[in-house]
């Protein structure tokens, strides 16, 4: 009764933490007071009179596999045969997989970054050689009309062009003014085919960061474009007036430069003291003594988490520093001490602290509550004299934000928030408890947990930094600290850029094409545009790789990049293939064969996109079909005069290189021996790979794991599977009224053809078997469900069977060979196998 009286109390107080924050604790007990359990979507719900089978799926070393001899048989077996036509009919992975052809329409994707513009390397020219010239002719021709420069040409390809490098008396490569013109100086004498520039081809700037591919929220916004023209500037300084920072976090502690605690009242501030200089995010205590949101530490994570550091989350900026500002704490916190964390962010004298003597450049407030605050508007007002920019969040009460402060103070930029996209939602939306109207200038991903719109088996949260990891929240608390996370991008580009500059450029540069049913502000802030309008380019075309980075593991032979244009205005793009196994790589496409020989070149418009479906040939060791051989490759997109874009496929002989998701199924055994997908759910990485298979219905059911290894929507013939709980010896869970099954854990792993191998056993279909060495060498030994194993061959498509077997065809999809009889005696008894009715052995 105590946590339900602090909800209640949260959420009529000033600042309705329970609601702005998006959390579980109070949330969820209030939920199961006002909402009846959904027993189908909520795995939380239980319902007593089904059960429930728990566990956590393991993934191999990189180098191990199970091998199985007839892989068609494995791909068509009814188990994985019935769990992927449930993924797509449900969309738990295919939900975001576009049609296999080039699109003329955004498309959403992983990483996105061009190139800076043209880049080129000083002192280096390349020149195109005429019929008859050498090496020792271009520079005779260049150094007469160089001097005293020096030239040499150290390097030639072919007879078709030489680079040349130009030095100084000193010998050091000249500046790229004098090579500029030197460039136009030998262009003039027409002596050679073209002289031109050595330009450079940047590195992609998408974050390696573990758990970046769940951040839906950074693609909706178009970040990975804007971080190809800035990643931000360590002169930056935001404050995050909120409940602190955690100091130790790994995410988090490198980037902060100080901080304060401005909570007064030592009841409040729940860390045995009132104002100090100690800003530790101790937490807000909003569900329960032992429960805290660090709420002030995930909007942290939104704004400035470590970046491309490998590690858990990412940034919208991956460089600057951040204070925490502590005025949240148990229950919310007080207009006076909010408002004097935003004077004391600005530098302002306030008691009982000592004075910032870092001023902030960024204010971010993801909190609010009901009313309208002179003492709160003087604040902001304040900080914007002082040419802080700042982001208040709209608050999360669905009702117009003209009723919360701050979200009604004059000057301050208001965010709403908005949920995802997915095959059926193909705009982003208000989140439903967003507040929304006139006062609201922008919006800005907050999450809507209530639903998994893309598919990725996480419901459309924000993920950011928490305790020593991350969790996903929503909220406008988290769709705020993307506004000012690009604030600060903002910031680095235009150190001098007023909070008036800021409104105009973010409302000017918003996508308007939102699902708004209430007024949600100019649309989704568009950071790419945004930068770029500030640098005057708004009417540039933006090429950026769609995605920018592909892994491709063993087994797998086909892969789709793409290319955006997140530009104003339409740019012909010249597509090649580039790195060392280019010339194993080939696609067909509607603008033409694809491969090494052979570039493409397609119009993208404005905001447009297209797509290429690639195969690559793979090659075996050891002279199996295993595909386990190692390669890279390029899919490039030279543009606008020389600025190249480049999309980097990996593929390994790594049995999982890129599992990011695992689909688990409870597969119910049929009287008929038919498998029927009780419930499948998927889990990933994020969740440490624990599942849950949630109110089955009483029962024996198969379990069975399969990944989406190379992250493409489908789960696909040579991906990973697994069972419960070895893929040799499967064994069926009970399943029983009220009880949850725990530790039903296994591995999951790629599946391959193993090397053909003459058997040794009996060899009629129907014999024991541990594997196919046991069986005669037309016959592979079949494992799953087959207790003892079970020689027999694929006679799907029509194919005949041996002997006196008998093709038995458990769907369309899968059929083999059975062991023939007339009665029980006939068949393996001892081992469970019975003479069916149709006169074949089965267990």
């Amino acid at each position: 009764m105590n946590n339900l009286r602090v909800c209640l109390h949260v959420g009529r107080g000033l600042l309705a933490l329970s609601v702005l924050l998006g959390l579980t604790g109070c949330d969820q007990l209030l939920a199961a007071i006002l909402v009846p359990c959904d027993y189908e979507a909520d795995p939380a719900c239980e319902d007593p009179e089904r059960g429930h089978i728990t566990g956590l799926i393991e993934l191999p070393p990189a180098t191990s596999a199970h091998v199985v001899q007839d892989p068609a048989a494995r791909a068509t077996h009814p188990a994985w045969a019935a769990l992927r036509r449930y993924t797509r009919e449900h969309g738990l992975l295919t939900a975001t997989r576009p049609a296999k052809h080039p699109v003329a329409a955004p498309v959403q994707g992983h990483g996105a970054t061009p190139s800076r513009g043209r880049v080129t390397r000083p002192g280096e020219l390349i020149v195109g050689l005429a019929p008859g010239q050498t090496r020792e002719d271009i520079v005779a021709g260049a150094a007469p009309l160089l001097s005293p420069l020096s030239v040499s040409a150290p390097l030639c390809a072919g007879d078709r062009m030489c680079l040349l490098k130009l030095r100084d008396e000193k010998g050091r490569l000249v500046s790229r003014a004098l090579t500029d013109v030197a460039r136009d100086r030998l262009n003039e004498t027409g002596a050679f085919r073209y002289v031109e520039d050595n330009l450079v081809l940047t590195a992609q700037r998408t974050p390696n960061d573990d758990f970046y591919p769940f951040q839906w929220h950074y693609q909706a916004m178009n970040l990975e474009g804007a971080w190809d023209l800035t990643v931000g500037s360590d002169d930056v300084v935001a404050a995050v007036v909120d409940t602190g920072l955690l100091r130790q976090h790994p995410d988090l502690d490198l980037r902060i430069a100080g901080g304060a605690d401005l909570i007064d009242d030592e009841d409040v501030a729940v860390d045995g003291d009132g104002r100090d200089m100690d800003f530790e995010d101790v937490g807000d205590q909003t569900c329960g003594a032992d429960c805290h949101s660090h709420h002030g530490s995930h909007v942290a994570g939104t704004m400035a988490a470590k970046t491309n550091n490998a590690s858990l989350v990412s940034g919208v900026t991956w460089l600057g520093k951040i204070l925490g500002v502590r005025v949240l704490g148990k229950g919310g916190g007080s207009l006076f001490d909010i408002a004097s964390g935003v004077l004391w962010s600005i530098g302002e004298n306030v008691d009982g602290v000592s004075v910032n003597e870092q001023p902030a450049d960024v204010i971010n407030m993801s909190l609010g509550g009901t009313g309208t605050s002179k003492s709160m508007n003087e604040a902001v007002a304040a900080a914007i004299d002082a040419g802080a920019l700042v982001i208040v969040a709209a608050g999360n009460e669905d009702r117009d934000a003209s009723e919360s402060t701050p979200a009604n103070a004059p000057g301050a930029i208001t965010v709403a928030a908005l949920g995802n996209v997915g095959p059926q939602q193909p705009q982003h939306y208000r989140a439903p408890y967003s507040n929304h109207g006139t006062v609201v200038d922008v919006a800005a991903p907050g999450g809507d947990q209530t639903v998994d719109q893309d598919g990725d088996g996480h419901a459309d949260g924000v993920l950011s930094t928490v305790k020593s990891s991350a969790e996903y929240y929503q909220g406008t608390s988290m769709a705020a600290p993307h506004v000012a996370g690009l604030a600060m991008l903002l910031k680095s580009q235009s150190p001098d850029l007023t909070q008036e500059e800021a409104l105009g450029l973010l409302t000017s540069t918003a996508d308007p094409d939102v699902d708004c049913d209430k007024p949600c502000g100019a649309g989704l802030v568009d950071a790419a545009k945004a930068l770029l309008t500030l640098d005057g380019r708004a009417d540039e075309p933006l090429i950026v790789a769609a995605p920018a980075s592909v892994r491709v593991g063993r087994g797998d032979d086909d892969v789709r990049v793409g290319f955006k244009n997140l530009g104003g205005t339409d740019v012909e793009v010249t597509v090649s293939l580039s790195g060392p196994r280019r010339g194993q790589v080939r696609g067909d496409t509607p603008f033409g064969m694809l491969d090494v020989d052979n570039p493409v070149v397609v119009n993208i418009a404005s905001e447009g996109a297209v797509q290429f479906d690639l195969d690559i040939e793979r090659t075996a060791s050891g002279g199996d079909d295993a595909w386990d051989d190692e390669g890279q490759f390029s899919v490039t997109a030279v543009w606008g005069g020389g600025t190249i874009t480049e999309s980097k496929v990996r593929y390994s002989g790594d049995t999982v290189i890129a599992t990011r998701q695992v689909v688990v199924g409870a597969l119910k055994v049929e009287d008929n021996g038919e498998f029927t997908v009780e419930r499948a759910v998927v889990t990933s990485e994020v969740d440490d790979y624990a599942y849950k298979l949630f109110n089955l219905n009483i029962g024996n059911y198969l379990v069975v794991g399969l990944t989406d290894d190379d992250d493409d929507g489908e789960l696909e013939e040579n991906e990973g599977v697994g069972v419960y709980p070895i893929f040799q010896q499967p064994e069926l869970v009970m399943v029983v009224p009220g009880q949850a099954t725990s530790n039903t854990n296994f591995v999951v792993a790629a599946s391959f053809d193993g090397e053909e191998v003459e058997g040794t056993g009996d060899g009629a279909v129907g014999a024991a078997c541990v594997d196919s060495a046991d069986c005669d060498a037309a016959l592979y030994c079949e494992t799953v469900f087959f207790p003892g194993g079970y020689c027999t061959q694929s006679c799907s498509g029509g194919g005949t069977c041996p002997g006196d077997a008998l093709c038995f065809a458990f769907d369309s999809e899968y059929a083999i060979c059975l062991d023939g009889c007339e009665t029980d005696d006939d068949c393996r008894t001892d081992e469970g196998y019975v003479c069916d009715a149709d006169n074949t052995c089965y267990p």
